[in-house]
């Protein structure tokens, strides 16, 4: 006979049965200082962070397997922009910003890029494409996945996501 599985606590996204959620890396550490500009001109800096839980996804345009999780940022972002307490952002590394914006045209994303390989590579301790953050309204990185999460649908990762970035997110600032 098979143990039984206790059922998660409510409000746990259970993913899907057989497929695991990839850990998670505690980690505490500060972004480093920036000022950058995103594919529409917005300019974006740590107090963009400020108060809110941003979860941050580094990719680019010419990572294939990164493809597979765009549409699933897209979702996210859909998701919470009416949202106070929790944000979306995704940092690429492409540096022809012409090809990035081309590529977010052609496929219909919209969720906000900031495309600057040099503060990448001075804020990760280590350089992996497909990574995802948590960062906290103090402009902490929080949670850290390195390895690249496969991610299982938009629906399962979507909801483990706002899971994630929920732990972080201001109570106050909730809609």
């Amino acid at each position: 006979m098979y143990s039984a599985v206790p059922a998660l606590p409510p409000g746990v996204p259970a993913g899907y049965p057989g497929v695991p959620y990839l850990p998670w890396v505690k980690v505490d550490y500060k972004l480093p200082a920036f000022e950058l500009a995103d594919l529409e001109g917005r300019m974006w800096t740590n107090k963009d962070f400020d108060g809110k839980a941003t979860i941050v996804y580094l990719w680019a345009s010419w990572c294939a397997p990164c493809w597979q999780n765009l549409g699933t940022i897209q979702t996210l972002s859909e998701r919470v922009k009416a949202r106070r307490d929790v944000q979306v952002v995704t940092l690429s590394v492409d540096e022809d910003r012409g090809k990035l914006t081309g590529f977010m045209k052609q496929k219909g994303y919209t969720f906000p890029v900031l495309a600057n390989k040099a503060y990448v590579q001075k804020a990760l301790p280590v350089f992996v494409l497909g990574q995802l953050w948590i960062v906290d309204g103090s402009g902490s990185v929080r949670l850290q996945r390195t390895s690249n999460p496969n991610f299982r649908g938009p629906d399962a990762t979507t909801e483990e996501l706002l899971y994630k970035a929920g732990q972080f997110a201001s109570k106050a600032d909730r809609p």
